[in-house]
């Protein structure tokens, strides 16, 4: 038994319960306390005591939520793998799970919220193998929910995640990223679209965006929440990867500005306006839906003709656009919040092997301690064994 503090005024309580005489493994009751060491030394007796007068009939409270119990897992967690492994985990739970099924009891947690989770994932263009990636972290916690006694089973091994097809999205190139935006400049949503495809924002952080983090003199757009369509709610970005500042160029800039004189014409004729200071709103000042959009788009791109992608790939098609480039993937990540490098290289690996062949003339020609290189390479001779 132990009283451990997890932060300021804040402290979790492991009680031993013996050892289960059906499995035969030890079993321990974890309690998440809120208030002073004095006051949690306190509640721990009180649990001692119950455990003590009836150890074959006390019961685990069961009103922890999903929430509480990631939390608790993660801070145990803490000190068993890498940091930038933790980090990972604690984006992948703090930005699709806690919001979506966070406040669910961890005893009523069923296998059709998980599965309703993993359609969601997959309605926003998350690819399978990020959503495989979040059931295999889940199934982890679950197990160590099942130890502590705060969980009967494991729900989680009851769900079948979608099958790993390695990266299948689609991207656009140059020229039909220029003919859809040629296309959308009629539609309400168009400076949505160029938003999209020039900084490679998500959905719900282009939807989270508010006026205040747009700073057209530093000429930077500050990502700091997004919007949750399904619980109606915006969301603080937790991890530090995902809040971050992303650079515009002045072509941005100027369809911000834009965008910014015709939503203030709409709100001067609005019979009623929600000031949100949303960017991307409605003609009442709330925030889109996303279906909405995703029926103007598609319809947009049977206009327009170009290969069919989903919004999603808007941020793959910007990624791709500057990985062709030559920026670095560094740099990449940085711009598309991800936790880690290893999350950019991973997603984009198919792009990074024809950069070299492009790379290398402009890098080294010319440049070798004044020696010209020739313009053409000379065909490789080369052959096995020589």
């Amino acid at each position: 038994m132990s009283v451990r503090r997890r932060g300021p005024n804040v402290y979790q309580i492991v009680v031993d319960l013996g050892f289960d005489p059906v499995t035969g493994k030890r079993k321990r009751y974890y309690e998440t306390f809120k208030g002073k060491r004095k006051e949690a030394l306190e509640r721990e007796r009180e649990i001692l005591m119950k455990v003590t007068d009836s150890p074959n009939t006390f019961e685990v409270p069961k009103d922890i939520s999903v929430a509480e119990f990631l939390d608790d897992w993660l801070k145990e967690k803490a000190n068993a793998i890498r940091p930038s492994t933790l980090m990972s985990y604690e984006e992948q739970l703090k930005r699709y799970v806690i919001p979506y099924i966070g406040k669910t009891a961890l005893e009523d947690l069923k296998a059709q919220h998980l599965v309703r989770l993993y359609e969601h994932m997959q309605e926003s263009g998350l690819s399978n193998r990020t959503i495989r990636y979040l059931h295999t972290i889940l199934k982890q916690a679950l197990d160590r929910a099942v130890a502590w006694n705060v969980a009967t089973h494991n729900v989680v091994k009851t769900v079948v995640p979608p099958r790993d097809e390695g990266t299948t999205f689609r991207v656009w190139d140059e020229r039909e990223m220029e003919r859809f935006l040629s296309e959308a400049r009629s539609s309400f949503y168009y400076e949505l679209y160029y938003v999209a495809l020039m900084t490679g924002m998500r959905f719900g952080e282009l939807l989270g965006l508010k006026w205040r983090n747009v700073d057209f003199d530093a000429r930077r757009i500050y990502v700091v929440e997004q919007y949750n369509d399904k619980t109606k709610t915006f969301d603080e970005l937790k991890t530090k990867g995902s809040r971050r500042y992303i650079a515009l160029d002045l072509g941005t800039i100027n369809v911000l500005q834009e965008r910014q004189k015709k939503q203030n014409a709409i709100r001067l004729k609005a019979l009623y306006w929600e000031d949100l200071d949303l960017v991307f709103s409605t003609q009442n000042g709330l925030p889109l839906m996303r279906r909405n959009v995703y029926r103007d788009f598609k319809a947009l791109i049977r206009r327009t003709s170009v290969p069919e992608i989903r919004f999603h790939d808007l941020r793959h098609t910007h990624a791709t656009f500057l990985l062709t480039r030559g920026w670095h993937p560094k740099v990449v990540q940085e711009r598309l919040g991800h936790t880690s490098i290893q999350i950019t290289l991973d997603t984009y690996s198919h792009v990074l092997p024809s950069l070299q062949d492009k790379l290398v003339d402009a890098t080294f020609e010319g440049t070798f301690y004044g020696v010209k290189m020739a313009s053409k390479r000379p065909e490789n001779k080369y052959t096995p064994g020589e």
